[in-house]
């Protein structure tokens, strides 16, 4: 299976020399939407941190909102090989720790960029490449 996020409608046309466009107009869906933009302040990547961060709760849990991240690994440990059990955990608790930091309230506590989120999925993939290395020695 590969998700794909697609148009959210908010989409719209340039002209030719146009490339970008400055909006005055908060669009969106509750849920998805930073705190910050429902009170009236600018679009930032911030605000696009706090969305990333909703699709990944809710992709890692099935529902919207917020959960335990403990209730969250108990309810992937159960679908699990057990001889991958720990690596995959891991994995999915960092993914659900980047989630809830991207989704705190204040804008200033949230990842600084999506490559700071890049770079913590690359040092996850690091800990998996040398847990099947092990496995296979």
């Amino acid at each position: 299976m590969v998700p794909k996020i697609t148009d959210f409608r908010l989409s719209r046309c340039f002209h030719e020399n146009q490339r970008q466009d400055i909006t005055k107009t908060t669009l969106g869906t509750m849920g998805y939407l930073a705190p910050e933009l429902l009170e009236g302040d600018a679009i930032t990547c911030s605000a696009d941190l706090y969305s990333l961060g909703a699709i990944i709760t809710e992709i890692l849990t099935g529902q919207k909102g917020y959960q335990a991240t403990e209730e969250v690994l108990e309810s992937w440990s159960d679908r699990m090989e057990r001889s991958q059990r720990d690596t995959l955990l891991e994995q999915i608790r960092v993914c659900y720790e980047i989630a809830l930091e991207c989704r705190d309230f204040s804008p200033k506590k949230r990842p600084a960029s999506g490559r700071d989120i890049v770079d913590r999925v690359r040092e996850m993939e690091g800990i998996q490449r040398r847990w099947v290395l092990r496995w296979r020695s």
